[in-house]
């Protein structure tokens, strides 16, 4: 479903969400010395603050993004502009009705999305 194998977004940027969703690996990159005010609780790999952290990130897909501290699942759950706690089953729930190689939407919703890897789908 993903038109792009790693998204490295601004921190105010929806693309974070976007790639989420898509479950694409997303980082954020620091301009306004703020991010950490916002996504320290995500891994120590997830803002890209020197140009070796881009350089690690882009190697991560060599890897699968393997001994990433990144905690894609973590933000994605924490994602929840509608206050029900229901939003990342929505969202889900309408993947499941684009991919039809899914068998149910509960195989979308329990995919495994550790902190040892950051949204990355076999």
């Amino acid at each position: 479903m993903s038109a792009s194998d790693l998204v490295i977004a601004a921190n105010a940027s929806f693309a974070i969400n976007e790639s989420l969703f898509a479950k694409i690996p997303i980082f954020t990159f620091s301009y306004t010395f703020k991010e950490h005010l916002y996504f320290s609780d995500y891994g120590a790999h997830f803002i890209l603050q020197e140009f070796q952290d881009v350089l690690r990130s882009i190697k991560g897909l060599e890897t699968g993004f393997e001994n990433f501290d990144c905690d894609g699942y973590g933000l994605r759950n924490d994602i929840q502009y509608v206050r029900d706690d229901e939003n990342a089953l929505r969202l889900d729930e309408l993947q499941y009705r684009i991919e039809s190689n899914m068998q149910t939407s509960k195989e979308v919703h329990s995919l495994n999305l550790g902190k040892s890897t950051f949204i990355h789908i076999e």
